[in-house]
């Protein structure tokens, strides 16, 4: 069986020769494989792909940057760039004097995945929806295997690496400007950026509300913060079911929350603490647990980790192992319910109450 994609073929700025064009998703998906033999390409990462999934699924300003394909000959294509054929093991390759070209690969041969393994493999979530899209890919054609893998290694970190890539904060910015975006062009990206926006505007016209919040100090991220938070909360509670019930009460409810943390941040944290540290703040509050972490973070002193890489599931996992494990060992070690009740009572303290200086 053969398969033949067309496009425009040049040489490009290093000298790779690349035939670029439209294909359908169904087509590259199914004519593509990782080179097991390269080392450069990332594991999957399935809530990548979800996240690409529900993106595509959506279908709102649905849009990819091209797919970076590769196929190895042992014939040189620079031979028959202004127009001929050239046929090598398992493919196929002709060249018009316009430039434009046919690649068609027999016999079941496969492109090499150089960037793109992330969107293609998404193909296999929603085969009967994505089969009619089309999307852009670029082939370049290498010369000899051992090249080619040392050639592939350096254009994809070139791809990945090089580039100065947009910061969430920045990407954010764009997204929150006044009257560009609606409602519902926030809400077709993930309900998280929606709510996100509207809890920045209210802090923002009622900034004395808020006082003590980390977002009035310039070496703070804000929008990163807030968003990094509000996605917690969506995943780890009933936020995106109550918001979808009554909207306003929601962005309410979360308004009060931020009040409160508030007053942990005035007194005792400053600029200090994480994207985590708030997220979790926010959780236990959002939650009205009666395990409130604030005083416990600041005696173990974890809000002096600024690392921004440290995750708030991790920290919340960290919080709640620590106060079951004194809980168990004291039970252990107590002999009366009695004495456990009052142990417990006095344990608890640090771990749900703020105690005032």
């Amino acid at each position: 069986m053969s398969v033949t994609f067309e496009g425009q073929i040049d040489s490009v700025l290093g000298g790779f020769v690349c035939i670029r064009g439209f294909a359908s998703f169904k087509k590259l998906a199914e004519n593509s494989e990782v080179n097991i033999a390269a080392n450069y390409q990332r594991d999957l990462i399935s809530e990548h792909r979800d996240e690409i999934k529900k993106f595509m699924d959506d279908g709102a300003y649905l849009f990819f940057p091209e797919i970076i394909l590769s196929y190895t000959i042992d014939k040189d294509i620079y031979s028959i760039l202004n127009g001929g054929r050239l046929k090598s093991e398992n493919i196929n390759i002709i060249v018009r004097k316009n430039k434009t070209a046919t690649l068609k690969l027999e016999k079941n041969a496969k492109l090499t995945i150089i960037d793109g393994n992330h969107r293609l493999k998404a193909y296999e979530l929603n085969e009967s929806l994505y089969s009619s899209y089309n999307f852009p890919f670029c082939i370049i054609i290498l010369n000899s295997q051992q090249e080619s893998i040392k050639k592939e290694n350096i254009l994809f970190h070139n791809i990945n690496f090089k580039q100065i890539p947009l910061t969430k904060e920045k990407s954010l910015e764009i997204l929150f400007q006044d009257d560009i975006y609606s409602d519902g062009d926030l809400k077709s990206m993930g309900l998280e950026y929606l709510i996100t926006k509207k809890i920045l505007d209210e802090i923002k016209q009622n900034k004395s509300d808020y006082e003590g919040l980390p977002f009035d100090y310039s070496n703070v991220q804000k929008k990163t913060m807030m968003y990094n938070a509000i996605t917690f909360l969506i995943e780890n509670t009933g936020l995106q079911r109550k918001y979808y019930q009554n909207q306003e009460n929601e962005i309410r409810t979360i308004l009060k929350c931020l009040q409160k943390i508030a007053q942990y941040y005035k007194e005792n944290y400053k600029t200090k603490g994480s994207n985590a540290m708030f997220s979790v703040l926010l959780y236990y509050q959002y939650e009205n647990s009666i395990m409130n972490p604030h005083a416990w973070l600041f005696e173990n002193c974890i809000h002096n980790i600024t690392d921004n890489n440290l995750q708030p599931q991790s920290l919340k996992i960290l919080y709640e192992s620590a106060l079951q494990n004194k809980i168990n060992n004291m039970w252990q070690s107590t002999k009366s319910w009695a004495g456990f009740i009052w142990k417990l009572n006095k344990l608890l303290r640090p771990f749900m109450f703020w105690r005032s200086k």
